[in-house]
């Protein structure tokens, strides 16, 4: 079963916030990288349509995040059956990942959102 998944890659803040520096859409994915994201934010996240936190993603579902290189590490494993929009995530996460003493100062994180 698929669940159409939309990633960003966030910096939080200590001041309870974040600010997004990247937006992926990744279409249909499978349940087990649904699963990599279990922490509940603790930060708020606002989407361009939303002058309010947004808490829930389309389907209802509380708003989670994962550590960069969970994610990554996971479509990198998974490389050989992956859709063109995973490629395009895969190559966005590993900038990230391979670059982090560029993010150094930065609290990197992925969160979930289904659409």
């Amino acid at each position: 079963m698929g669940y159409e998944s939309r990633i960003f890659v966030v910096n939080k803040y200590e001041t309870e916030v974040c600010s997004i520096i990247a937006d992926l859409r990744l279409s249909k994915m499978p349940s087990d990288f649904v699963e990599l994201f279990k922490q509940e934010i603790d930060f708020d996240f606002y989407l361009d349509w939303n002058d309010e936190p947004v808490k829930e993603d389309c389907y209802g579902k509380k708003l989670t995040y994962a550590k960069i290189e969970d994610v990554y590490d996971w479509l990198e494993a998974h490389e050989q059956t992956e859709y063109r929009r995973q490629k395009l995530a895969r190559f966005t996460l590993k900038s990230f990942v391979q670059d982090a003493g560029d993010w150094s100062d930065c609290n990197l994180c992925v969160v979930h959102f289904g659409y």
